[in-house]
């Protein structure tokens, strides 16, 4: 008997944690060649020398695997069983097979009694992180610009505020090729006009080097900013000073110091803003945001801030593009929101174009009410990772929700943090030291009314 246990194994490799992909892989391994094996009655496989995988969905099956002739059979799953002079054998199992484990390292949450928020995450040089966003519950004026320094465990090292005596907010913090930061947001408490575009340049310690504004006398304010190539930056945003319309998206390049090298605006009679922004293989620049009079928006430029070209996506409704990232393909991946399709008021929306701004495929996620992407970043394994909330799922009120998709936009793994109350993932970026870390807000745990809020995840099978 030991001798026939030792020739015929089938195995259901089997792994742990709490969140599992769509697929599993069902190893089986024979005596002998030719054995077919058949899932719910439909034949699947041959066998072949050692171990046969076949790719299913998570779920219940029955596997019957014949031999040819009078061999004998048997295999090992979730019990061992074996089977004698039969030429079949079969049992009802569960999949949780190459199973995807989500597994939060830590989160930490940063603030006092008001509101604080964190926007943006850059990982620094020494292995910790650095983030940006805004408290109220501190600072000179009515919120302030908040930068915290953490370490790779998440335990605070320094913060700073920077703002005056009305609203001052951080959209965006990078680090500059000087081990630097550079960040970006908007001012009410100084500039030219009602607010304008902040950059705010510091050491590795968070001491200012320069501050810039940028607008005139009307509402401007900066949401993206990334270093080019030549060592200089540019900011991308929106302004109601200049342009055609009511609201038009503004890029801006700047010097490594801060100075103005060029400006353009985009845009026509109606509302349009650029929210994110990134550098193309091409030396040139992509832009995501919106359009009021079309929908969700991208314009290519080139290095000189000139139009390439410009498309829109969406439908009849409000549809929104918040984020963009280049593939490995040398195409682009944008993340937003839908409201003209999808399962809800509002649907995570994730969009594959081409590199002359062709659409590929587009993917929604969500349910029955409100879903959103904030921020998306390829992963190393070529598929995307997108940040941003929920109020079809999860704990509470809004929920922060991180959904992982292959290269071809089918999702991977989904995730909920939060609790009854509302929290938000804003962005989210590569650990050094593998994994993600997640940037945000929570209202459902923390000293205020609203946190900063970070967590630290890593997923392995």
């Amino acid at each position: 008997m030991k001798k026939q246990w030792q020739m015929v194994l089938a195995a259901l490799l089997l792994a742990t944690g709490s969140l599992y992909a769509g697929k599993g892989k069902i190893r089986v391994a024979a005596d002998q060649e030719g054995a077919y094996i058949y899932v719910d009655g439909k034949k699947k496989a041959m066998t072949g020398e050692g171990f046969t995988s076949i790719l299913l969905e998570e779920g219940e099956y029955t596997i019957k695997v014949v031999k040819p002739k009078d061999k004998y059979m048997g295999y090992i799953a979730q019990k061992r069983v074996f089977v004698g002079e039969d030429t079949s054998t079969k049992m009802s199992l569960k999949l949780q097979l190459d199973a995807i484990v989500v597994e939060k390292i830590w989160d930490k949450t940063f603030g006092g009694k008001k509101y604080d928020v964190a926007n943006s995450i850059a990982q620094s040089q020494d292995g910790g992180f650095v983030v940006a966003g805004y408290t109220s519950s501190k600072g000179a004026g009515k919120s302030d610009i908040w930068i915290v320094n953490i370490d790779k465990d998440g335990n605070k090292i320094w913060d700073k505020t920077f703002g005056g005596k009305s609203i001052d907010e951080a959209n965006t913090i990078i680090q500059s090729q000087d081990g630097g930061f550079v960040v970006v947001g908007f001012t009410l408490s100084k500039g030219a006009g009602k607010s304008d575009i902040w950059i705010v340049k510091i050491d590795k310690d968070g001491n200012k080097i320069w501050d810039k504004t940028f607008g005139g006398e009307k509402w401007d304010k900066a949401n993206a900013i990334i270093q080019s190539q030549d060592g200089g930056f540019v900011v991308a945003g929106y302004t109601e000073s200049k342009g055609v319309g009511k609201r038009d998206a503004w890029i801006v390049k700047i010097d490594k110091d801060g100075n103005k090298i060029w400006d353009k605006t985009f845009g026509g009679k109606s509302i349009d803003e650029a929210i994110s922004i990134i550098q193309s293989q091409d030396g040139g620049f992509v832009v995501a945001g919106y359009t009021g009079s079309k929908g969700a928006w991208i314009v290519k430029i080139d290095k000189d801030g000139n139009k390439v070209w410009d498309k829109t996506l969406g439908g009849e409704k409000w549809d929104k593009a918040n984020a963009i990232t280049q593939s490995q393909d040398g195409g682009f991946v944008v993340a937003g929101y839908t409201e003209s399709k999808g399962a809800g008021g509002k649907d995570i929306w994730i969009v594959k174009i081409d590199k002359d701004g062709n659409k590929i495929w587009d993917k929604t996620f969500g349910g029955k009410d409100y879903d959103k992407a904030n921020t998306i970043i390829q992963s190393q394994d070529g598929g995307f990772i997108v940040v941003g909330f929920t109020l079809s799922k999860g704990a509470g009120s809004y929920d922060a929700w991180i959904v992982k998709i292959d290269k071809d936009g089918n999702k991977i793994w989904d995730k909920t943090f939060g609790g009854k109350k509302w929290d938000e993932a804003n962005t989210i970026i590569h650990a050094q030291d593998g994994g993600f870390v997640v940037a945000g807000y929570t209202e459902s745990k923390g000293a205020g009314e609203k946190d900063a809020w970070l967590i630290k995840i890593k997923d392995t099978k």
